[in-house]
């Protein structure tokens, strides 16, 4: 049996996903996207420290500030989709579409907040805090996006053009149960609204991010600069970049090339200095 970290359901050992809530057994290296067991502390592949979030038995009631990053993904021109489609056959596209948001998602330690009728919103950083809640969060949106083509692909086929648009942005909210202990557990705040209309910003099929989780990842992603963008909502500009693919080289392989010094460590690095040359 494999217990689920999210409601810690127990589950058949064979199972990829809860049988309770959805949630993927299977972690995944949020560098490599290698597969790692439970409890595993470094990926076996690239040697990224997982840092795997602890197991969480319910989402906290009381609201808390929470450094987070918001990821809203929809189908773009749903409507017409809908309108060309019967209303059985746009559900299933929607619930095939639905299964690869969670996947992309729960992979990368986030929480899906909300389904929409065409999209999704996902929070990486609450309930659960992520020291890199933005980097989850890009590796997920694109994802989304390359599980998509496939789909897309064979909609294609049918005269149907589906394609996904990705937006993310970061900075602090108000997460907990919104309207007393019946609501549901979510994010409320500016944050949440400008990661919204970066989804409106991205061109179908690609990935759009502030300003905001551009500076959480700068150099472990390729990033193209669209310049200042006057958002509704917001007093000034917005810095709006889209999202490219990862870096070559990894905070790991960046750790073994020696580019990150040791903070804190001479005692101990005097006696390995030592140990080498008895």
């Amino acid at each position: 049996m494999s217990a689920c970290r999210s409601c810690e359901h127990d589950n058949p050992a064979t199972a990829k996903f809860c049988l309770e809530c959805g949630t993927a057994l299977v972690a995944t290296c949020p560098d490599c996207a290698t597969p790692a067991t439970p409890g595993q502390k470094f990926c076996g592949e690239c040697g990224r420290n997982l840092g795997l979030p602890p197991t969480v038995t319910a989402a906290p009631k009381e609201s808390e500030r929470k450094q987070v990053t918001v990821l809203f993904a929809d189908v773009a021109r749903s409507m017409e989709l809908a309108e060309r489609l019967e209303a059985d056959e746009w559900t299933q596209l929607m619930q095939r579409v639905f299964a690869i948001c969670r996947d992309a998602v729960t992979a990368y330690g986030g929480t899906v907040d909300k389904f929409t009728g065409d999209g999704v919103m996902a929070l990486f950083g609450a309930p659960v805090a992520l020291e890199d809640h933005a980097r989850r969060a890009c590796h997920a949106a694109r994802r989304i996006v390359e599980g998509t083509l496939d789909l897309g692909t064979e909609m294609h086929t049918r005269g149907v053009e589906l394609a996904i648009r990705v937006g993310l942005n970061s900075g602090e909210v108000v997460a907990g149960s919104v309207g007393g202990d019946a609501g549901a557990y979510t994010a409320v705040g500016h944050t949440v609204g400008l990661a919204q209309r970066m989804e409106a910003q991205a061109e179908p099929g690609t990935v759009c991010l502030s300003e905001h989780t551009a500076a959480l990842i700068r150099g472990g992603f390729g990033l193209r600069d669209l310049g200042r963008v006057e958002i509704k909502g917001a007093t000034l500009p917005v810095g709006v970049f889209a999202l490219g693919a990862p870096a070559v080289e990894s905070r790991a392989g960046a750790r073994r090339s020696g580019s990150t010094r040791l903070v804190g460590r001479d005692n101990e690095l005097a006696d390995l200095v030592m140990s080498l040359t008895r």
